[in-house]
């Protein structure tokens, strides 16, 4: 019997793909690797968004606008001067 397993030969592509990876770079562009196992910091947020894209998931929210930022300091900044008013003690009585 022989065997169903067929040897194949690596590409060129995945070769030099290797080779960038081993070296520490992006295996897309060659520039170097920061935080990923595969790419740079570029290339891995665009494969990001390509599977998101795919799983048909919500765009990543990149953080908060000026505007919003600005209205949430301004609640906490209400809510804490309720808290001290709230928290004052009466003033005393004077004797008449």
């Amino acid at each position: 019997m022989s065997s169903l397993a067929v040897e194949k030969r690596t590409s060129r592509q995945y070769r030099w793909q290797i080779k960038k990876i081993a070296g520490g770079r992006c295996e897309i562009c060659g520039e170097t690797r920061n935080l990923y196992a595969r790419h740079c910091d570029f290339h891995e947020a665009i494969a990001r968004e390509r599977t998101r894209t795919y799983l048909r998931l919500r765009q990543r929210r990149q953080g908060m606008s000026e505007e919003r930022a600005r209205l949430l300091d301004a609640r906490i900044l209400f809510r804490e001067s309720r808290r001290r008013v709230d928290n004052v003690l009466p003033e005393p009585e004077t004797p008449r």
